[in-house]
């Protein structure tokens, strides 16, 4: 059993491997929705599921099983992962979405410097409104910078305030770029600095990094396109750096050197604990609903996202509102788990109708993936480059959570305000200098 479950790691390593070097090859593109599914996956669910089999651990909340069911379970997890992505991959190659997506017409106009630089003044001053207001709620930067552990339940039910600190990431794209001149204004990089230091002190990577991929990205796709094995080598370095991050909150500052300490000494404790806690458990959330769908946890049939339009409504006024299926699992199974266990998008679909929801809903989110690159290579633009990262950025998101409740609504919110500041910022009367 554990050869068919190596044998199953295999072969979704080589669909992963495989599609991203025909993808590189064909584009010499990675900022696309394929090298982000798959990267996802090489960074989420392959070296969990490798350190589980390398070293006979059992997925979460999987111990009482035997050690052949183990390894089946996870041989069955990377099965569904790895049809999922054929799906998603076959669904992609769509003639007839390339050609829909290239017919798709909406388009943002590029900042005119002056409305721009008054949009950015009035952004960045409601941003940091939100910012300091919600630091004071939550007992101000010292106590915060203290308390990293707590910061996620300090920010709960804090939700529209920290949406509104998220704006203070967008002044930096509507000044970037000068295009009468084909280059950067070097001082907006102060305003990237700012908002990584905002995002550092409320210990929110995800827009930390955003912070810093969104004008880099920008500057890639709007400006002068860099290599792609320079933003992969780029993308690794970043992802080493955020994931340490996170263990520096976890653990505080105070208990760092001791952490080093232990880790000289024993070498094999550090990828113990880089696998054993963190995000990286996410596969196991996957493994549960493999497990236990339909026979313990009943398929809902697809409701998580028919009810997406109402679950903008906040729950002071809609206390029975139903909570996600991570948060589900965390109070069914891991009781002792800060916030939810997201299930990614393949355990999600798999909890709606089992095998066939994961090849229907992969199916789905192909075609949609690829109108958005279509679209995307056909709109050069400042603005429509802004909208396109960020699409970038819901694609990474929704593969890695999956929660449509959560992901879908971030990216509606986020899309309104791209579109609202650079629909202010744009020149009183000439034409989009998008590329159509």
């Amino acid at each position: 059993m554990i050869l068919l479950a190596w044998t199953a790691w295999l072969a979704l390593s080589t669909s992963c491997i495989v599609s991203a070097l025909v993808w590189l090859r064909r584009t010499r593109e990675i900022v696309a929705p394929v090298p982000i599914l798959v990267g996802t996956i090489g960074l989420y669910v392959l070296p969990r599921a490798a350190y589980l089999l390398w070293f006979g651990r059992a997925p979460d909340s999987s111990a009482g099983l035997l050690e052949q069911d183990q390894a089946h379970l996870i041989a069955s997890t990377l099965a569904v992962i790895n049809i999922g992505v054929l799906a998603f991959l076959l669904a992609h190659q769509s003639p007839a979405i390339r050609t829909w997506g290239r017919s798709i017409r909406f388009t943002l106009p590029d900042p005119d410097p002056y409305r721009a630089a008054v949009t950015a003044g009035l952004v960045l001053a409601l941003g940091v409104a939100a910012f300091a207001l919600l630091l004071r709620q939550i007992g101000g930067w010292r106590y915060v910078v203290q308390n990293q552990s707590l910061v996620s339940d300090l920010l709960q039910g804090k939700g529209i305030l920290l949406n509104l600190t998220r704006v203070i990431a967008i002044p930096a794209g509507l000044l970037l770029i000068d295009r009468a001149r084909h280059r950067t204004r070097w001082w907006v990089w102060l305003f990237v600095l700012f908002a990584v230091l905002c995002y550092a002190i409320l210990g929110r990577r995800s827009l930390i990094a955003f912070a810093l991929a969104y004008p880099l990205l920008l500057y890639h796709w709007s400006l002068h396109s860099f290599p792609w094995k320079r933003l992969a080598v780029a993308g690794v370095i970043a992802v080493l750096t955020l994931t340490a991050y996170s263990y520096v909150r976890l653990l505080g500052i105070d208990r760092i050197g001791q952490a080093s300490r232990v880790v000289v000494t024993h070498p094999q404790a550090a990828v113990h604990f880089l696998f054993s806690t963190g995000e990286f458990r996410i596969f196991d959330a996957t493994t549960i609903i493999v497990r236990d769908v339909p026979e313990v946890i009943a398929p809902n049939f697809g409701t998580s996202f028919i009810r997406v339009p109402w679950w903008i409504i906040p729950r002071t006024l809609w206390e029975t509102k139903p909570v996600t299926l991570g948060e589900t699992l965390v109070g069914q199974y891991m009781p002792n788990i800060r916030g939810g266990h997201p299930p990614m998008i393949f355990g999600e679909l798999y909890a709606a109708g089992g095998i066939f929801a994961v090849i229907l809903g992969m199916f789905c989110f192909g075609w949609m993936t690829r109108l958005g690159w279509e679209w995307g290579t056909r709109h050069r633009g400042v603005g429509d480059g802004s909208m396109y990262i960020l699409f970038c950025y819901f694609v990474y998101d929704f593969t890695r959570v999956g929660d449509p409740s959560r992901t879908l609504w971030a990216a509606v919110i986020a899309a309104v305000m791209f579109a609202g500041v650079f629909c202010l910022s744009a020149p009183s009367s000439a034409p989009s200098q998008s590329a159509q």
